[in-house]
């Protein structure tokens, strides 16, 4: 016998109280996603990989929508087709009545 196997029972310091920092909710273990686009530079918004301008790309993301404010119809609009249409199509909650960003909605209701 060595002597020393009643130490291990005896002071038992608890340090280990503090791994409760560091999860307020938002923290994915403190570490925050950027943008998956190429080059951007954003951080990704909270559940999706993708910042606010760009979540339109993510197919599983289902709050937002895009402004359907068109900026620019070419002559060939004659055609129903959208083709010849340039949309705004800024991300925009789905839940938004009219389908307008904010900068869209204040043209509209100037006409």
């Amino acid at each position: 016998g060595n002597g020393n196997s009643g130490q291990i029972n005896g002071h038992h310091h608890h340090n280990g109280s503090r791994d409760c920092d560091g999860k307020l909710g938002l923290g994915f273990g403190g570490s925050f996603n950027e943008c998956l686009v190429d080059r951007c530079q954003s951080k990704a918004m909270p559940l999706t990989r993708y910042c606010h301008p760009h979540i339109l790309l993510d197919p599983k993301q289902t709050l937002y929508k895009r402004c359907k404010f068109v900026i620019r119809r070419s002559s060939a609009d004659i055609i129903c087709t959208d083709a010849g249409t340039i949309q705004c199509s800024k991300p925009i909650l789905r839940s938004t009545v009219p389908s307008l960003c904010p900068a869209h909605v204040i043209k509209t209701e100037k006409a």
